[in-house]
């Protein structure tokens, strides 16, 4: 889940359906800055499915623990969001090998940050295996093979984290108020100038990047609930939230 605080409400935007933006963001890549055409339709799987392992966590939320704000995916517990993780991986491999072994890669990734914690530790061997056995499987060897699933997992990386932007601040949110991805986002690539792509925010509808891998502007729409506090009061936040009507955010996507 993302979550926060807007204009007196909770705003909540579903993991798999940040997943689901970042998926729409991807198949508007260019295809000249896309290496691998035939693996195209397996990337554009994980990047879209790569969060499908909280659909059940979301439909319910939880406060956090002696906080003013329910869980968000950031500080969720651990031990319970790796089981979900592996879960979402397994779902994606009955599918698709080849987006599995991104998904676990990207999952991975992220646990690697916090290499000191035992459920990190589990998590990461089980997934560890999951890899070699996919990489067997798919021919995945060779030099070539392991360059173009680097770019692969960097593009998903990219799109997810350009979604998360989108999500995770109020729209209109001014760069100096930002949190997440202020000096921009995560992945670079030469093709780009090797440059960090800085986001921002260009009134409430309106995302610009300083530099654009896509065909064209996106109009992008990503669904999302708001509960009022009296609400919560009332209903709890689970009745809260499954009761709260479903909205709309509209944005447009394009170069700086």
């Amino acid at each position: 889940m993302i979550v926060y605080e807007h204009k007196g409400t909770l705003r909540f935007y579903e993991q798999h359906q940040h997943a689901q933006l970042a998926g729409k963001i991807a198949a508007a890549w260019k295809k000249d800055y896309f290496i691998g055409a035939e693996y195209w339709d397996d990337v554009m799987y994980a990047v879209k499915e790569h969060d499908r392992g909280w659909i059940d966590l979301d439909d319910s939320p939880m406060w956090e623990v002696g906080q003013r704000l329910p869980y968000g995916f950031w500080n969720y517990p651990l031990a319970i969001k790796k089981h979900f993780y592996h879960l979402g991986v397994n779902e994606v491999e009955d599918v698709n090998l080849y987006a599995a072994l991104l998904c676990s890669l990207q999952f991975c990734k992220l646990l690697q940050m916090i290499p000191e914690d035992p459920h990190a530790i589990d998590f990461l061997k089980l997934e560890k295996k999951r890899q070699e056995r996919l990489e067997e499987r798919l021919h995945l060897q060779s030099q070539d093979a392991k360059e173009r699933l680097a770019f692969h997992l960097a593009l998903l990386r990219f799109c997810d984290d350009l979604s998360i932007y989108m999500c995770i601040h109020p729209p209109g949110t001014v760069k100096s108020k930002e949190t997440w991805f202020r000096d921009g986002l995560t992945e670079t690539f030469d093709f780009l100038g090797g440059n960090p792509v800085i986001p921002s925010w260009d009134g409430e509808a309106i995302v610009r990047l300083t530099a654009f891998p896509f065909q064209t502007d996106l109009q992008l729409e990503v669904p999302y609930r708001e509960v009022e506090t009296a609400e919560v009061s009332l209903l709890g936040l689970t009745g809260a939230y499954k009761q709260a009507k479903l909205s709309k955010l509209c944005l447009t996507l394009t170069k700086a």
